[in-house]
């Protein structure tokens, strides 16, 4: 695969992230807006710099008031398979809630 057609790859998938976090995740929704990130100002991974950082005292915050998961979770609570947590250095925990991967993948080769 030449570098052109993986970062098509990327990309495609990159926007189709977006566009799923847009439509699921009122965290992001609400991010995007703060920020005056729309639509149509991310068309490429070029543009990954519009976005704004996410940061862990947001996250934090989102799971105190949207507790266990918070409003960040992009995906109805019953599809969740896999609970992640962090390793509580600060004293409190963050969790991160997985989804089962897509039939075509697998643990192995997808880390």
């Amino acid at each position: 695969m030449s570098p052109s057609e993986l970062r098509a790859i990327q990309e495609q998938k990159f926007l189709k992230q977006l566009d799923y976090v847009r439509q699921w995740s009122a965290f992001y929704q609400d991010g995007f807006r703060r920020h005056g990130v729309k639509k149509g100002d991310i068309t490429t991974l070029s543009d990954l710099s519009k976005l704004p950082f996410t940061e862990k005292d947001e996250l934090r915050k989102s799971q105190e008031e949207h507790f266990l998961f918070g409003n960040h979770v992009a995906a109805p609570l019953e599809e969740i398979i896999r609970l992640h947590s962090s390793s509580v250095t600060t004293g409190v925990p963050t969790f991160i809630g997985n989804l089962p991967l897509l039939p075509t993948l697998n643990w192995e080769t997808h880390y």
